[in-house]
């Protein structure tokens, strides 16, 4: 007798992608319909990718550019004249975009301070990093550096934000932290170089403190153009890098004192 007839059998390969085989061979279209979609979704999320990357490096770009306009609006023009509206002209961007990156005419003034700070506090790191040059050289470093920055209204533009911060609590928490970043890398410095120095009986924090208090208010003095002959701005922030340089060198004279004196009398010419 001839018995019944056996239902082919199947067996399942490769789960997820659908492979079935019988006796009588492979069938491939399920699996060929797994794989375009497959291949599909792949294109499309590179696709995807793409897009949001481009999308979010044109939106670095824009807010950079914002950045920059506002800088360039407040050295000009002044806090009290800077607008949204005047930026955005600035830039050549709708003022929309403006209010997307920072919201409002506070946010962006954050934003610029924000970027001002970091820039101050990088190159002081980056300076005071430095183990190729003395703490005097450094002074005198920091020095042509406070030149470039008048030369370039990044002075005043701080001043500018720093009298905003009177009355808008925001800008003034801002720019609080902004000394207070400066005084902790000063505190640092302070730290590392007055035992170097011998002088052990002044504490860091005091020596930071002085520095900020007497650097900010030559700054707001030069904003306001005190003459040379009348604050002694020039003369007094070079002594006080001969000072550095003595004490570095055992207390033994660095420079002869006419030198300063020169340069007292020709104070205006050498000013930024």
């Amino acid at each position: 007798m001839r018995g019944r007839a056996r239902s082919p059998q199947r067996r399942r390969l490769q789960p997820g992608i659908g492979l079935d085989v019988d006796q009588r061979g492979v069938s491939v279209t399920k699996a060929s319909r797994v794989l375009t979609n497959m291949g599909t979704w792949a294109i499309n999320w590179s696709v995807d990718r793409l897009i949001m990357a481009v999308r979010q490096r044109d939106a670095i770009a824009t807010r950079e550019r914002i950045l920059r306009a506002a800088r360039g609006v407040l050295r000009r023009d002044g806090a009290a004249q800077l607008s949204t509206r005047a930026v955005a002209n600035e830039a050549g961007v709708h003022l929309s975009l403006i209010h997307y990156h920072f919201e409002s005419r506070e946010g962006l003034l954050l934003g610029v301070l924000e970027r001002m700070n970091q820039e101050l506090l990088d190159r002081q790191q980056a300076m005071y990093a430095r183990a190729d040059i003395s703490l005097g050289e450094k002074w005198q470093q920091a020095i042509a550096f406070y030149r470039e920055d008048l030369e370039s209204g990044y002075v005043r533009s701080l001043m500018e934000l720093a009298g905003h911060g009177f009355a808008n609590r925001r800008l003034g928490a801002a720019v609080r932290d902004l000394m207070r970043g400066w005084r902790d890398l000063l505190t640092e410095v302070a730290a590392e170089a007055l035992p170097r120095l011998g002088l052990t009986h002044v504490a860091p924090a005091v020596v930071a403190s002085a520095i900020v208090t007497y650097w900010y208010g030559m700054e707001l003095q030069h904003c306001l153009e005190v003459p040379e002959d009348e604050g002694s701005l020039w003369l007094t922030v070079e002594t006080l890098g001969r000072l550095i340089e003595r004490q570095e060198n055992g207390g033994r004279r660095i420079r002869p004192v006419k030198k300063l004196a020169r340069r007292k009398r020709h104070g205006n010419r050498d000013r930024p």
